[in-house]
Order: structure tokens, then C-alpha cells, then sequence
């Protein structure tokens, strides 16, 4: 049973390393469709859920 999980752990590792170069593919800057200059906005809303249904 030791071996399994031995084997199973370096064929996991194997696999992630294997697999680390290939997961980076970001765009260059000139291709990228973003405008730095302009501004932008976020609105954040925050719900209460915990004692939401047991108020009366």
C-alpha cells in the first residue's frame, strides 16, 4: 500500500512538472485590447445572509 501511494505521489509530481512551462501564454502588451489611460469603476455589494430570514 506504501508503494501505491509512493508511486501515485511521483507520478502526480511528474505530471505537475511536466506541466508548469506550458500553462503561461499571456499576451504581449502591444497585441493586449487594454486601454491603460482610461479609468474604470466597481461597485461592491454586500448581502447579509445570517440572520437575514429569522428577523421579524
Amino acid at each position: 500500500m506504501k508503494s501505491i501511494k509512493k508511486l501515485f505521489a511521483m507520478g502526480l509530481a511528474l505530471m505537475m512538472a511536466l506541466s508548469i512551462p506550458f500553462s503561461v501564454s499571456a499576451a504581449e502588451l502591444e497585441d493586449a485590447p487594454i486601454d491603460e489611460s482610461r479609468t474604470g469603476s466597481l461597485t461592491i455589494y454586500k448581502y447579509d445572509l445570517t440572520n437575514g430570514a429569522t428577523r421579524s
